[in-house]
């Protein structure tokens, strides 16, 4: 009769097995980092085979660190890949969205059979990127490809057309960036050397007036808005979120405290600032 205690041993020694089994396989895939570099541009998978009719067009983007030569090698049997100058310069299209470390390819695809795309590497340990595709006659006889691939909206971000028309819709200013409030407060003193009882010496319309608010990006390279300063020294101004610079003209008597300054406006957000003129009358 075969010893109980053995029999136990095996039984647990079975589980433990079963339980590294399932935890295993309940581990998410590991990425590596090749994949990592090759996903923040969008690319394709490396040694993937792509399959596409003829007149196929598409982005190709590819990391510039890993894959320095901007010069893609093209071996064709009987199918092409063509660039097409509209997506953008050859290795800075727009198919990256402006990623800097990117190079973008846009490539028409044509003719029947198969064409390879590589971009040779140029990191010890980093694999050649290669691309097979495999391309066929398409059976829809009728072109629909739109004239234009892509337009550049005010804001700077890239859209596609949409639609039988091939309509361009850009983004509202409200939806792509939202807009917060800038408000401050403006004191101006000494106005005069000594102040009597009952008859204060307060700022004029005019003296506010004349030390407007000026509001620059934040490297200040480019003038937002000129605030003026109301009868009680108020200003205000509703302005896209970000950081902002602001400044006053600066006198060669007197000084000048709570600017130049820099201030984050935040989305449905107000921020305040305090700018004090000294007069320098004493």
């Amino acid at each position: 009769m075969m010893n109980i205690k053995y029999i136990i041993g095996i039984v647990i020694v079975a589980l433990l097995i079963l339980s590294a089994g399932v935890w295993y396989a309940s581990q998410p895939p590991k990425v590596s980092p090749l994949d990592q570099r090759l996903a923040a541009c969008g690319s394709l998978p490396n040694g993937s085979t792509q399959n596409v009719v003829e007149t196929t067009r598409m982005f190709i983007n590819i990391p510039k660190d890993l894959y320095p030569d901007v010069n893609l090698q093209t071996t064709s049997q009987a199918a092409t890949a063509n660039y097409i100058s509209n997506g953008g310069p050859y290795g800075n299209a727009i198919g990256t969205q402006d990623k800097s470390n990117c190079w973008s390819y846009y490539f028409e695809f044509d003719g029947t059979g198969t064409v390879d795309l590589v971009s040779k590497s140029g990191m010890g340990g980093i694999p050649d990127y290669t691309l097979h595709f495999v391309v066929s006659t398409s059976t829809n006889t009728q072109h629909n490809a739109c004239p234009q691939i892509a337009k550049q909206c005010p804001d700077g971000s890239y859209v596609g057309p949409t639609g039988p028309d091939c309509a361009f819709v850009c983004p509202s200013p409200s939806a792509s960036k939202g807009t917060g409030t800038l408000q401050g407060n403006m004191t101006i003193g000494p106005i005069c050397p000594v102040e009597q009882i009952g008859h204060p010496c307060n700022p004029t319309p005019q003296m506010y007036a004349a030390h407007q608010v000026f509001v620059y990006n934040s490297d200040r390279t480019k003038l937002i808005t000129t605030l003026t300063p109301d009868a009680g020294g108020n200003f205000s101004a509703t302005l896209p979120t970000g950081t902002y610079f602001i400044d006053v003209q600066h006198q060669s008597v007197g000084a000048v405290r709570g600017a130049p300054t820099t201030i984050q406006v935040t989305t449905g957000q107000t921020g305040t600032i305090t700018i004090i003129i000294d007069t320098g009358i004493r």
